[in-house]
């Protein structure tokens, strides 16, 4: 095993960021994206330029684009519906490229599917879906 040296810089790779694994839809939730190196430690000479994207229906970003203030940068995200939603933070400018990173984020509860205030015209496809595998199975009482 070798030994590092003290005065070895450890190279910054990647962005991370810092999501719950669900949020309620309808709300503003804050989140935070880091710049790390290969050991997962923040790197906090870093103030590069990052885009944020996602690719749910009816959620909103603010802002799209952030700036990395020593090493970290945080943005606002809110959803009017339940859903799965992608997020992403690419790398767009600065000290050097680092590793996109994306997630999924959970936005509401299933059941949330059958509140009146829900739009169910984006769930039409999951309702279709739900009425197909119950067409499919035998009713135990006239089996």
């Amino acid at each position: 095993m070798s030994k590092k040296n003290k005065n070895e810089k450890i190279e910054t790779t990647k962005l991370i960021m810092i999501v719950p694994v669900e949020m309620d839809f309808g709300r503003k939730l804050k989140f935070e994206v880091k710049a790390v190196n290969i050991e997962g430690g923040l790197d906090t000479s870093r103030n590069d330029l990052i885009k944020i994207t996602l690719n749910g229906k009816q959620a909103r970003l603010d802002p799209s684009e952030i700036k990395l203030n020593n090493g970290k940068a945080t943005f606002i995200l809110e959803s009017d519906i339940p859903q799965i939603i992608t997020l992403s933070a690419s790398w767009i400018s600065g000290k050097s490229p680092l590793e996109k990173y994306s997630c999924l984020l959970k936005v509401g509860a299933l059941e949330d599917l059958g509140r009146k205030d829900a739009r169910m015209r984006d769930y039409k496809e999951v309702i279709k879906n739900f009425e197909r595998i119950f067409k499919s199975r035998k009713d135990p009482k006239k089996a």
